[in-house]
């Protein structure tokens, strides 16, 4: 069984930036084995159209290709089309599946490349994988451990790429690494609440714990390295605050470290702003110690809004965000002025000033005021704001405004079945109203009614509705199947009870 890119590949970033963005001039990133060990996730996988694609959600089913060496040359003129990076799986030591979504013709396939220079990676430039398959959604490539990776994929014309995915940054190590609560300054509603600590002790005679160092930051991530006696029994809470000089888990927001054995992660802040920390050992479900606080400046100027309007006389102002999907919301604005090329929606799980540099969705068209954006994370908090698209950037922004997504709940018409329940051979079942883009995750549980993350198997064909159970033993099980994002489950179906019986 694969496993996932959450575990074995610690996903740094999704930076939405299309093809015809201007891409800023590649610098140098050497990283230090030390700062290698950790790397938490910049922002939520965001399914976000090119510049030149009308801003539709529909997406096609990813399908598996292995790479051609042989490259075809275009057969006609393409047409406008997006690509968006979805996910990735080690596959094997120093082999990393991609996963991508793509809309649009490719005739001649696409091109996936990457590099260990901080930027924007482009074709032949960079070290590149041909895919000759039009309907290909998955490449493997091989890589080294202990680097950084910046990786996109283009549509081929022949003898070049027109169209570029978003940025995918990725490191090959075995860190395990949950952001929560990755709300910055001033938005502590996002973290995620407990019942207050038992105790707020700084140490115990046998459990210390310190924060040694922090640095970084004018990329809005820090480094943050400590040290602890112990290795607690769920492993680590980092709690934050602009204004609390005593974080607290349950009141402030976190970041979550699973991985007992860790000493050192990525924290995302915001340039020019102070912020408290102290690091927990986290029981499972208390802070049983804390480190003394920790004061960290990020370098660099508090980002200030951009005015509403300019001298064009323009304004935008969002009106309404709303539900629409698992994962996906509909964002509604009015607007006043001439916006010949459009808008952007721009939104962000960490920014509360959310750019292009973040996630988006492109509007090109003038009339149209509303837009879907999905692959959001189920019961996440995030900043919106709509801008005026014109010479390539924002010129004009909107308000922003916060919306937490509808958590994970079970889907209508997404129902579970039994099919056969005699051991070495129980295979269940489902129906769905749509396929799941990216898969399902199958959940079983021997003591929970209703498994929430008791990870089975997956199954990573959107088209394929049924799973056999080969290894569980005799007895009365749960089961229950989710809407994969690639990152985060979106959706559920029923949970199902199967008593599994000995075979005849």
């Amino acid at each position: 069984m694969l496993k996932r890119a959450s575990i074995s590949i610690l996903v740094m970033a999704m930076l939405v930036l299309a093809a015809c963005d201007q891409a800023p001039t590649p610098t140098a990133n050497p990283v230090s084995e030390a700062d290698m060990s950790t790397l938490v996730a910049l922002a939520t996988s965001v399914a976000a159209a090119s510049e030149a694609a009308p801003s539709a959600e529909a997406q096609q089913q990813p399908t598996a290709a292995e790479a051609s060496p042989v490259e075809q040359p275009a057969t006609h003129t393409p047409v406008p089309a997006s690509i968006t990076v979805t996910g990735a799986t080690e596959t094997a030591a120093g082999k990393i599946t991609v996963f991508w979504d793509a809309i649009g013709d490719f005739p001649s396939g696409f091109k996936v490349v990457w590099t260990d220079v901080q930027g924007l990676p482009t074709f032949p430039e960079n070290t590149n994988l041909y895919v000759n398959d039009a309907n290909a959604r998955s490449a493997t490539i091989g890589v080294e451990t202990g680097k950084i990776y910046y990786l996109r994929v283009c549509r081929f014309t022949g003898d070049g790429c027109d169209t570029y995915s978003n940025l995918w940054i990725f490191a090959l190590q075995l860190t395990e690494l949950t952001p929560q609560g990755t709300a910055t300054q001033g938005a502590a509603a996002t973290a995620t609440k407990t019942p207050k600590p038992v105790t707020g002790a700084t140490a115990t005679s046998s459990k210390v714990i310190k924060i040694l160092e922090m640095k970084g930051g004018e990329d809005g991530k820090a480094y943050i390295k400590w040290q602890s006696s112990y290795n607690p029994s769920a492993g680590f809470k980092i709690v934050y605050s602009t204004s609390n000089q005593t974080p607290t888990y349950g009141t402030d927001p976190y970041f979550y470290i699973s991985k007992n054995t860790t000493r050192e992660a990525w924290v995302d802040g915001v340039q020019g702003t102070t912020y408290y920390y102290r690091i927990c050992g986290y029981t499972g479900s208390v802070c049983e110690v804390y480190s003394p606080t920790y004061t960290y400046k990020f370098p660099g100027n508090t980002p200030t809004p951009k005015p509403s309007a300019t001298p064009d006389g323009s304004t935008l102002s969002i009106t309404s965000i709303a539900d629409s999907a698992p994962g996906a919301v509909q964002v509604t604005w009015s607007a006043s002025g001439s916006f010949p090329n459009g808008y952007k929606v721009v939104y962000s799980q960490t920014n509360p000033l959310p750019t292009m540099a973040d996630g988006y969705v492109y509007v090109d068209n003038e009339s149209t005021h509303t837009a879907v954006v999905s692959g959001l994370e189920p019961g996440k908090q995030y900043y919106f704001r709509v801008c005026k698209y014109y010479g390539g950037n924002c010129t004009i922004y909107s308000a922003a405004s916060t919306f937490t997504v509808a958590a994970a709940a079970e889907e209508s018409g997404f129902t579970l079945s039994e099919v056969s329940n005699v051991v070495g051979s129980v295979e269940i079942a489902w129906s769905i109203s749509s396929n799941s883009a990216n898969g399902y995750k199958v959940l079983m549980s021997a003591t929970e009614p209703v498994p929430a993350d008791a990870y089975l198997a997956l199954v990573s064909d959107p088209a394929t509705h049924n799973y056999v159970d080969a290894s569980t033993p005799e007895g009365t099980v749960y089961y229950r199947v989710c809407r994969w994002s690639g990152s985060w489950c979106l959706s559920y179906s029923n949970t199902l009870a199967v008593t599994i019986t000995a075979a005849p």
